[in-house]
């Protein structure tokens, strides 16, 4: 790890260094944050932490070039991961009643084949099983099309006459 890195790694954890020399950097830190920290602000290094060796309630700060790498290593690393946040997906809203609506229009369907009453939804092109689901599916699509054809096949079943 270069220089630049080490600053890099040093300001993201708010250590501010302006020296170009890695022994001089490991000064500046000693003189400017001190070179242990005890107590309560032992816990709260937050992502400073890999730059401390923890000793029971005591936390030394690094003091030799071969351990500031490491830390500032470590450092890029976590940077990296809280980059890369894990993607949410969005969860997919369904209405309480909607299994009772496609039951309703299912009645409503068996209703008419029972009275013989042609419900023309085969030219809409609604054929085989699942009718109703397919008819609140289209209702609920996004697409113009399926959504102009579910409103006709869904008038067409609840029609009276």
């Amino acid at each position: 790890m270069n220089i630049e890195n080490t600053k890099k790694a040093l300001a993201a954890v708010g250590y501010q260094v302006k020296s170009n020399d890695i022994d001089e950097i490991i000064e500046e830190l000693h003189v400017t944050y001190g070179s242990q920290r005890v107590g309560a602000s032992v816990s709260t290094l937050g992502r400073a932490a890999p730059l401390y060796f923890k000793s029971g309630g005591v936390a030394f700060l690094v003091d030799n070039a071969e351990d500031l790498h490491r830390a500032c290593v470590t450092i890029g690393r976590q940077i990296q991961k809280s980059a890369v946040a894990p993607v949410v997906m969005a969860k997919q809203m369904k209405s309480y009643w909607e299994g009772d609506i496609v039951k309703a229009l299912n009645h409503e369907i068996e209703q008419s084949m029972k009275t013989k009453r042609d419900l023309r939804l085969d030219a809409l092109g609604y054929t085989g099983g699942g009718l109703a689901a397919l008819i609140v599916e289209d209702l609920l699509s996004d697409n113009k099309k399926r959504n102009v054809n579910g409103a006709e096949a869904f008038k067409r079943v609840l029609a009276r006459g």
